[in-house]
C-alpha cells in the first residue's frame, strides 16, 4: 500500500495501552495497527512493556496474552525510571499513542512517562493520534505548565480529536488531527471465523449492557480476531465502544451507536462522526426516549468512502513524515 520509508537503523519504541489491558479490544488492536503500519514501512518496532500504576493487577486473559505474544513485539518489562532511561540506548525514535495517553484522569501521576519525559533530547519524540480524552485540559495551572514543557520537547504532535488541537493551541503548541491507527491498515488477514446470530452486541458501560440482556451475542473471552469477525459478519452492531464503531465504519456494517451523556470521552465519537460525515444526532443516549426493543430502526449504514480515504492518506503520510523528520 505504501512505500518503504524507514531504515533498519531506525529503531522505534511505542508507548500505549495495548500491552497490558485485559479485555480491551480497542486498546490492543490500536497498538497492533500502529506497530504493523510502521513495520510495513521498514521500521524496527517494539512496544514498551509497561503497566502504569493507575491500573491494578488483574487476572490474565489467555486469548489476549496469546495475541500479544504473536502480534505485538515487546521490549523487556519496564518497571523503573532507570529502565525507561535505558531505552534511549536502543531506540532512536519514541512514539506515544494512540488512545487516551494524554487523558489527565489517567496519566496525571505518570506525566513524565506518557509525555516522554524519560526520552533524551537527541531522540525523536512523536505523539501519534494521542487523545486528551476531553475537550479541555483537566489539570490545574501548574500541571498545565508542566505538560506544556514536556510537549514542547516533541518533534511532532498529532491528536485523535480536533479538540486536542485546540488544547495544544491553548498551550501555545502546534498539532494536527489524524485518524486513529485502526483505520490505517487492512484487516482482512485478522478476521476470525465467528458469525453472530444477526445482531452483535458489545457494550462497555454497565448501564448499557442491560440493554442487550439475554440478546447479547458477545461472549467474554473471545479472541480479538473473533471480535473483529463479530462486527464484520453481523447484520447489525449495537455498541457503546468507540473502536467497535470504528470497525463498523471500515467494514460497512450497519450500527447503532450508544453513549452515556455523562461520559466525557464522548468527544472522540463526536470527532469521528464529524470527520466522516455522520450526524451527532444519530447517537442514542442511555436515558433517551428510545424504542430499545427495536434498535434496528436507528441503524446507521456507513457510506463514508471518500471522506475516510482522504483522511486515511493524510494520516499515514503525516506519521511517516513525522518519524522520518
Amino acid at each position: 500500500m505504501f512505500g518503504l520509508w524507514g531504515r533498519k537503523s531506525d529503531k522505534v519504541a511505542i508507548l500505549n495501552y495495548g500491552n497490558f489491558e485485559r479485555e480491551n479490544y480497542g486498546a490492543i488492536l490500536t497498538a497492533y495497527a500502529l506497530s504493523k503500519l510502521l513495520r510495513m514501512n521498514g521500521y524496527d518496532v517494539k512496544n514498551i512493556n509497561y503497566r502504569p500504576n493507575f491500573y491494578q493487577p488483574f487476572a490474565k486473559n489467555d486469548t489476549f496474552v496469546h495475541f500479544r505474544r504473536k502480534f505485538l513485539p515487546m521490549t523487556k518489562t519496564i518497571k523503573t525510571q532507570r529502565d525507561f532511561k535505558k531505552l534511549n540506548k536502543k531506540y532512536s525514535v519514541f512514539v506515544v499513542g494512540s488512545d487516551q495517553v494524554f487523558n489527565h484522569d489517567f496519566v496525571r501521576k505518570e506525566n513524565d512517562v506518557y509525555y516522554l519525559g524519560f526520552v533524551d533530547d537527541n531522540r525523536r519524540k512523536v505523539a501519534c493520534a494521542a487523545s486528551f480524552g476531553t475537550n479541555r485540559f483537566m489539570g490545574d495551572d501548574a500541571e498545565k505548565q508542566h505538560v506544556h514543557d514536556l510537549l514542547a520537547r516533541f518533534d511532532a504532535i498529532s491528536v485523535r480529536e480536533p479538540s486536542g488541537v485546540d488544547i495544544l493551541h491553548d498551550m501555545g503548541l502546534d498539532g494536527v488531527y489524524i485518524l486513529d491507527p485502526v483505520f490505517l491498515i487492512d484487516w482482512d488477514d485478522m478476521i476470525g471465523n465467528y458469525h453472530p446470530n444477526g445482531t452483535f452486541y458489545y457494550s462497555i458501560w454497565p448501564q448499557i449492557q442491560n440493554i442487550a440482556a439475554d440478546k447479547n451475542t458477545f461472549a467474554s473471552g473471545m479472541s480479538a480476531q473473533d471480535w473483529l469477525a463479530g462486527i464484520k459478519n453481523a447484520d447489525l452492531l449495537v455498541t457503546d465502544s468507540f473502536h467497535g464503531i470504528c470497525f463498523a465504519i471500515m467494514f460497512g456494517t450497519p450500527f447503532v451507536p450508544l453513549a452515556l451523556k455523562t461520559d466525557a470521552r464522548i468527544e472522540r465519537l463526536y470527532a469521528l462522526f464529524d470527520a466522516v460525515g455522520i450526524s451527532r444526532d444519530q447517537i442514542l443516549y442511555s436515558d433517551s426516549d428510545t424504542d430499545w426493543e427495536n434498535l434496528q430502526q436507528y441503524a446507521i449504514t456507513p457510506n463514508v468512502g471518500d471522506n475516510l480515504d482522504k483522511l486515511r492518506r493524510f494520516s499515514v503520510q503525516w506519521i511517516l513524515d513525522a518519524l522520518k523528520g
